[in-house]
């Protein structure tokens, strides 16, 4: 039986075919009445007549106005028209002004040839695309991942039957019970939640757990239009389901007679969950699905109604538990800082010497609170039930509006990192960094391990069970029906993909945020998911490691030492023996080096991705999958594995970029252009030449391939960055001397009458006449001080971009496009889009006579559009 992907590529193949034989049937027609129109006008012996057969076709148009529809309405024409009645009486309107004339409206006709012709290889290239498969690149079967790649990505070329052995290691792996220590684990837990300060949040966070649970086995009808579509969305955006099953739930979510009808039985399902089961006596069946960054998982292929009612309890125990975690640790003296309150006497002296009351704990110290309780606390945990779980895809369409998207995340957690090691070195001369993952967390999870954390937080024995036979499925993991084997009951770990995982998988994790803080002197555990860092002072850093340590080995949890490494920033020839793992700071690209503090592109890394792109550009079937693999691994990978400018790198950073996508360039082109590297693709392929480079970078909407030049972007924010983000806390000490200068100076010219007034109302003694030291004045600055601050948010800051001016005829042309392409208008492109519309604008206004290099009607773009929607794969391991 044909899938619906190939009913649907041989419908866009119909579609388009039937498109492109309309517009070459136009193009013929067209050139026919063009050629009989020039041979009247080069027949005619009169200037005056050539301009005005020329003008009555252009205007007037043929019988059947093919003329006319092509051309369209010129406001040129108008002015001409009235310039040849002019020249009818008027000499000084003469044969050259009418040649003019002439040549003017000559040159409209040749451009609408042009429009044809870019027309004609614009389908022909979409036809091919078609015809190779709609955007593939090449046999990604060739190539499977090295399960040790990480987000820093590393490529491993490795034989076929690399998949089979994934296979077998998760065999290995989830058949295989973990059996942890659950009371080792309960002590464990009442130490960390068991002091004073803990004891009624926690008898709360347990109440409330429990009386979740029963309010949520209890709803009557849960589901409806309203919860369904939330949940096909939140499956849709994780991997979970194929791409045939995704398609169907697509269906599903825009038809309402559908949906009521899966709502009633979701709602049988539902009040049935107490004898809820998996109800597959031949197992669920196991697949090796390739993702689109190159990695391959190992997903169990659930019946979409099944998933619909798992999404949907998860989903809503993910909303409730992030918001009772967050209330737990907003109780009073439950959270610990890293920089301790200010003394009760530290605020009375500087109120008296400043004349302002400071609070006990503000600044930078709440800054950096706020962040992390907004963007990083249990981020993979949904704010709510509409936001659905954080997907691990960096362009899915279904994240997109909803939260911070997974590429934002890493970008903002990279600005965090990069702006705390300054400061913390800045302010106390050191500064100590941890970087480390969970070796096949979900996959390896122990059973007995999530069960000893939920039953210390409070869950009931009828959640218990319900969870104990979702994580244990039978599983057959043979993918041939003709050939099963026998089926097995998973013991260990948790389904990859599923709002189920981010639930048991942060259940798990939540007391390590809270061990670390505790234990280590208020630290902060920056978390997403299992992909944990720290930064903070060495000594500090070195307790949260031997935290981090002990509770895997209580937890039956592995490091992941490839992915482990440790940075020891300081300005002492002898620094502290710090006990940190071994290994590099790595995020995407980026490597900390500490001697030198600063965030380096390591160029090994990007030499051997440059060559695998060389090799899977070399592989593309078509013109378009060509750019479109161009587009998502220069246009996108790349700059975001390299770091996002931003200030806390500074210009160097972005010159470091320029440069080494100026050697991608040259690694795989030599010392030719992209676009001369394309023209002959083209050449070889149609037999088109000389086209222009802005045939290549002109947006899909205008006639052109959209080609991403990734030089634009960064050259747009350089000039705003700092040129060395160090002189930034510089600048702020310096600031901190003005600022207390100005403070002792006010201070010095109180009255003695004034500071007996002050001393009374601040801490009622004997008034103080000697201002406060410099050395005291900063000595809570982390508590108060605003230019500490103020570097603090600066360093975090992504540059703004220096746009380029439009000149007054691209602002012409794109207002009269508004009408056919809404998007294009000028402020609303990206800076990318404007800095080629006007860089090209005059040799296409001169060639086509507008910005539009191709009629919108004359492209089937509707099909484009559905193909640009498939995204490319690595095929191989970033």
């Amino acid at each position: 039986m044909a899938t619906s992907s190939a009913v649907l590529s041989k419908t866009l193949q119909s579609l388009t075919t039937t498109k492109v034989k309309e517009l070459r049937k136009q193009k013929e027609a067209f050139e026919d009445k063009k050629s009989e129109v020039i041979r009247q006008v080069d027949s005619s012996p009169q200037q005056r007549t050539k301009v005005k057969l020329l003008l009555k076709a252009l205007v007037e148009g043929d019988a059947g106005n093919l003329l006319k529809f092509q051309v369209g309405d010129d406001p040129s024409f108008e002015r001409v028209r009235r310039f040849l009645d002019q020249s009818e009486y008027d000499s000084l309107v003469d044969n050259q002004l009418l040649g003019e004339y002439e040549a003017d409206l000559r040159q409209k006709l040749g451009q609408q040839t042009t429009k044809f012709e870019f027309a004609d290889l614009y389908s022909r290239l979409l036809t091919e695309w078609l015809t190779a498969g709609a955007g593939s690149s090449g046999p990604a079967n060739d190539m499977t991942p090295d399960d040790s790649s990480s987000m820093d990505g590393s490529f491993a070329m490795v034989e076929k039957d690399r998949l089979q052995q994934l296979r077998d290691k998760f065999a290995e792996v989830v058949f295989t019970p973990l059996t942890t220590d659950d009371s080792k684990i309960t002590e464990y837990l009442e130490d960390v939640f068991g002091d004073d300060d803990t004891v009624k949040p926690l008898a709360a966070l347990r109440a409330r757990v429990q009386e979740f649970g029963r309010t949520l086995a209890n709803r009557p009808n849960p589901f409806d239009q309203y919860s369904l579509k939330w949940a096909i969305k939140g499956l849709l955006k994780e991997e979970l389901l194929s791409e045939e099953k995704r398609m169907i739930l697509e269906e599903f979510h825009n038809n309402p007679t559908v949906l009521t009808e899966i709502s009633d039985v979701l709602n049988m399902r539902f009040r049935n969950l107490a004898h809820w089961s998996w109800d597959a006596d031949d197992g669920m069946v196991i697949q090796a699905r390739p993702q689109l960054n190159g990695k391959w998982r190992v997903m169990m292929d659930e019946d979409i109604l099944q998933a619909l009612l798992l999404h949907y309890v998860a989903v809503a125990w993910c909303v409730e538990i992030k918001d009772a975690f967050r209330d737990f640790v907003r109780s009073p003296n439950v959270w610990k800082h890293i920089t301790p309150p200010m003394s009760r006497e530290d605020q009375q002296r500087m109120h008296y010497f400043t004349n302002r009351k400071p609070p006990s704990y503000a600044g930078l110290a709440a800054q950096r609170q706020n962040n992390y309780d907004s963007t990083f606390f249990l981020t993979h945990l949904p704010n709510s039930v509409e936001e659905g779980c954080r997907g691990y895809e960096e362009d899915n369409p279904y994240e997109e509006g909803i939260g911070i998207s997974p590429v934002e995340l890493k970008q903002m957690l990279l600005r965090q990192l990069a702006t705390e090691a300054i400061i913390q070195q800045a302010l106390h001369g050191e500064a100590a960094l941890i970087q480390t993952d969970l070796k096949w967390y979900a996959t390896s999870l122990g059973h007995s391990t999530i069960f000893a954390v939920w039953k210390f937080f409070g869950l009931s024995d009828f959640w218990m069970d319900f969870f104990r036979k979702f994580l244990e499925p039978p599983i057959q993991m043979s993918e041939d029906p003709e050939n099963p084997e026998p089926v097995r009951v998973r013991k260990r770990g948790v389904q990859m993909s599923t709002a189920f995982e981010q639930l048991f998988g942060e259940i798990v994790l939540f007391p390590l945020d809270i061990a670390v803080n505790r234990k280590a002197d208020g630290l902060l555990l920056y978390r997403i998911h299992d992909d944990i860092w720290l930064c903070g002072q060495p000594v500090s850093i070195g307790k949260a490691w031997e935290v981090m340590n002990d509770f895997c080995t209580l937890m039956g949890l592995e490091f992941n030492m490839s992915k482990t490494g440790a940075a020891y920033l300081h300005n002492d020839t002898s620094p502290k023996q710090i006990n940190l793992p071994k290994g590099d700071i790595r995020v995407g690209f980026l490597r900390l080096e500490p001697e030198i503090k600063q965030w380096v592109i390591d160029k090994h890394q990007v030499s051997m991705h440059a060559a695998q792109l060389k090799k899977q550009l070399d592989n593309c079937t078509s013109i378009f999958s060509w750019v479109q693999t161009w587009n998502s691994c220069i246009g996108r990978f790349f700059n975001r594995t390299f770091g996002a400018p931003a200030n806390c790198f500074g210009r160097p950073h972005v010159n470091s970029i320029l440069q080494t996508h100026k050697d991608i360039h040259h690694s795989i082109f030599g010392d030719r252009k992209v676009t001369d590297h394309l023209r002959d693709l083209v050449a070889a392929k149609f037999g088109v030449t000389d086209l222009p480079d802005a045939f290549f970078f002109f947006p899909e909407e205008l006639g052109g391939l959209g080609l991403r030049n990734p030089f634009i972007d960064l050259l747009v924010s350089r000039e705003q960055l700092y040129e060395n983000p160090w002189d930034r806390m510089e600048m702020c000490f310096a600031e901190q001397h003005v600022e207390y200068e100005r403070a002792a100076a006010l201070f010095a010219a109180l009255t003695p009458h004034e500071r007996k007034t002050r001393a009374r109302h601040t801490y009622g003694g004997e008034p103080i006449s000697q201002f406060c030291t410099f050395e005291e004045y900063v000595k809570n600055q982390e508590q108060v001080s605003t230019p500490l601050v103020t570097a603090y948010t600066s360093l975090m800051e992504v540059p703004s971009k220096s746009d380029i001016c439009a000149s007054d005829e691209v602002r012409a042309e794109l207002s009269s496009l508004v009408a056919k392409f809404p998007n294009l208008k000028w402020w609303d492109l990206d800076s990318e889009r404007k800095w080629i519309l006007q860089l090209y604008s005059e040799s296409v206004l001169r060639t086509f006579g507008g910005l539009e290099m191709v009629d919108k009607a004359l492209l089937p773009l509707g099909v484009m559009t559905l193909l640009r929607g498939k995204k490319v794969s690595w095929q191989a391991v970033l």
